[in-house]
C-alpha cells in the first residue's frame, strides 16, 4: 500500500491477500492516512531538495557511478532514516484511527508480523538477504511490531475486546485473483506465459523467474540476468538492435547478425559496459513480431561469467514461441480459496493444497498469519492458493 500526493491512498490486491480481517486492512490504510495526514511526501521532498540527493536515489537503483560519491551516500542515508521515522509515526496514527473507528488495535501489529515474515521468506525464495535496517526505507519488522503493541497498549482498550471483522474480509476476498492476472501474464515456475499477447518461454535450470511491468526479468547463478521486455519499431531487425535498442539501453551494441527464433527474423548484437559491480557483458536479442513491435531478451553477466551467460541466453530464446489459441485458453489465474478447516488438517497437509511452486507449508503459514509452531482448530476458516 502507498499514499500518493492529492491524498489518494491505493492498497495492492497482493496485500488483500495477505491481510486476515477487516481490522488488518483497517490498519494499513490507517497507515497510510497518517503519511498522508503528517505530511510525510511533502515533507520528503522538501528535505530531498535540501541534500540534493535526487539524484544519488536514481544511481542506487540504475547502477549510476555517483553511489561513489561519498558525501551523496552521506545524504541518501540520512534521507533513508528520516522517512523510517516517518513510519514509524505512521503507524502510531494508524493504531490510534483504527482504535478510534472501533477496530481492534492489536490488529495492526499482527499484519506487520505478517508483512515481516512475507519479507524473509521471500529472501529466503530468492536467496537475496534483506538489507540491513540503517540502509532500509522501513524500519525492522520486529522493531514496527513491538512499537505498535506499545501503542495500542496506551490507547486503553483491552486485548480481544473489539472487532476484527475476520468472517467478512474472508468472505470478501474469497475467490480473489492471486498473483498476476491475464494481462500480466503468469510464472510457473521457470516459465512464462502470456495469454493475451500470446507467447511463452522457459528459463534454464536455476533460474528464478520475476514478472514486472516493465519486464520479465530471469535470475541465474553467478548474478547473470536475463530479461525480456517488448518495444515498438518498423525498422528491420539489424536497424533495430543497431539504433533504436542500443540508444535505449545508452551502450553501442556492436557485432550486429541476423537470424530467425522459431520464424522468427531477430538479430543480436553485444558489448562490455562498466558497472558498480565490475565489468559486465551485455548482449542483445531482438525478434521481430510483428510489422511494428519486437521482444527483446537482454543478457547481463559479469565478464568472467560470459559463457555461462551466452549458453543461458541461447537455451532460453530458443524456447520462446507463440502460445496455440487453445494453449492460452487454458491458462488461468491463481486465486483465494477459503476453505473450513477439518479435524485432522494440519499446516503440512493444507499447505500440499497450495498452488504455488515451493515451500508451500511455510507459505501457507504466512498467508494466514501463523506464527511457526502454531497449529490449526478444526472449524478455523484459512486461505489457500488454488488453480
Amino acid at each position: 500500500a502507498f499514499a500518493r500526493p492529492r491524498r489518494y491512498i491505493y492498497v495492492t490486491p497482493g496485500l488483500l491477500a495477505l491481510a486476515n480481517s477487516e481490522a488488518e486492512l483497517a490498519a494499513v490504510i490507517g497507515h497510510e492516512t497518517g503519511h498522508v495526514i503528517a505530511r510525510h511526501t511533502a515533507k520528503r521532498i522538501e528535505q530531498s531538495n535540501v541534500i540534493g540527493i535526487g539524484s544519488v536515489l536514481a544511481g542506487i537503483l540504475l547502477g549510476s557511478p555517483q553511489l561513489g560519491n561519498l558525501a551523496g551516500t552521506a545524504g541518501s542515508l540520512y534521507l533513508l532514516n528520516y522517512s523510517r521515522d516517518q513510519e514509524f509515526e505512521a503507524d502510531r496514527l494508524g493504531v490510534e484511527y483504527i482504535a478510534r473507528a472501533g477496530y481492534d488495535p492489536y490488529a495492526e501489529a499482527d499484519f506487520l508480523a505478517t508483512m515481516g515474515a512475507q519479507g524473509a521468506l521471500a529472501s529466503r525464495m530468492s536467496g537475496r538477504a534483506a538489507p540491513p535496517e540503517f540502509l532500509s526505507t522501513h524500519p525492522a519488522s520486529v522493531n514496527r511490531v513491538r512499537e505498535a503493541i506499545e501503542e495500542a497498549e496506551a490507547s486503553g482498550v483491552p486485548v480481544s475486546s473489539a472487532p476484527r471483522k475476520r468472517a467478512e474480509y474472508l468472505n470478501a476476498i474469497d475467490g480473489m485473483i492471486y498473483g498476476d492476472g491475464p494481462s500480466q501474464g503468469y510464472v510457473r515456475g521457470r516459465t512464462f506465459s502470456h495469454p493475451e499477447l500470446r507467447f511463452t518461454f522457459t528459463a534454464p535450470n536455476g533460474y528464478r523467474l520475476q514478472n514486472s511491468p516493465s519486464a520479465v526479468v530471469a535470475r541465474g547463478p553467478g548474478n547473470i540476468s536475463l530479461q525480456l521486455a517488448g518495444g515498438k519499431s518498423s525498422a528491420s531487425p539489424q536497424s533495430y538492435v543497431q539504433n533504436e535498442l542500443s540508444q535505449s539501453l545508452k551502450v553501442q551494441l556492436g557485432s550486429i547478425q541476423t537470424l530467425t527464433v522459431n520464424g522468427k527474423p531477430a538479430a543480436t548484437g553485444a558489448t562490455f559496459a562498466n558497472t558498480n559491480s565490475g565489468r559486465a557483458f551485455v548482449r542483445a536479442i531482438a525478434i521481430k513480431w510483428n510489422a511494428s513491435s519486437y521482444y527483446t531478451f537482454l543478457l547481463i553477466a559479469p565478464a568472467n561469467a560470459q559463457s555461462d551467460g551466452e549458453s543461458a541466453l541461447t537455451q532460453t530464446v530458443n524456447t520462446f514461441r507463440t502460445l496455440s489459441a487453445s494453449e492460452a485458453n487454458a491458462l488461468r489465474p491463481r486465486r483465494i480459496d477459503v476453505v473450513t478447516v477439518r479435524a485432522g488438517d494440519t499446516v503440512q497437509s493444507l499447505g500440499q493444497r497450495m498452488a504455488v511452486d515451493e515451500l508451500k507449508a511455510e507459505q501457507f503459514r504466512v498467508l494466514n498469519g501463523l506464527d511457526a509452531g502454531e497449529g490449526l482448530r478444526a472449524g478455523d476458516r484459512v486461505k489457500l492458493v488454488v488453480n
